[in-house]
Formats: structure tokens, sequence, C-alpha cells
């Protein structure tokens, strides 16, 4: 399953992994009805659609970590998730 809820960390995390397709999106906010503090994680994440990179986008959800290549840094900068670290 691309999303995975992990509700055992404080704030509720969201784990997206391999291909993250347009069918996710109703998951991702149902996921963020739930638990407005949501934060993802990225790292395992292969494709993202974008209708789930434009939910993220817009309800500003804070990235705890993205793939480690150079287009995924460009595409998901951390600060304008609100996170601290720079890309």
């Amino acid at each position: 399953m691309p999303l995975r809820l992990d509700t055992d960390c404080s704030p509720p995390m969201l784990l997206c992994e391999g291909i993250v397709t347009i069918e996710e999106t109703d998951q991702l906010l149902e996921a963020l009805q739930q638990h407005p503090d949501l934060t993802a994680d990225l790292s395992a994440c292969e494709h993202l659609h974008t209708a789930p990179l434009q939910t993220l986008r817009l309800f500003k959800i804070p990235l705890r970590a993205v793939p480690d290549d150079p287009f995924w840094r460009f595409l998901l900068p951390s600060s304008p998730f609100g996170g601290d670290e720079e890309p």
C-alpha cells in the first residue's frame, strides 16, 4: 500500500512508499481530517502523482524526509512545508 499512517509517533506520520497515484489523494485527505498535525515521510517514494503533491503543498504538510535525489529536493524543498532543513 503506497500510503501508511503511523500514529505511534507524535505528530502522526504519513509514510509514502513506492508509486503514489491519484487514487491515494482521498486517503491522504482522510488522514488529514483525522490528524490535522500530520507530517509526511517521502523517502521511500518512487513516484508522486501531482494530485497528492498539490494536496501536500496546499495543506503545507511538514516533510520529514524526501528521496535522496536532486530532482526530489528541487521539487519538494523542506522550507515551504514548514521544515527547518535546507534542501
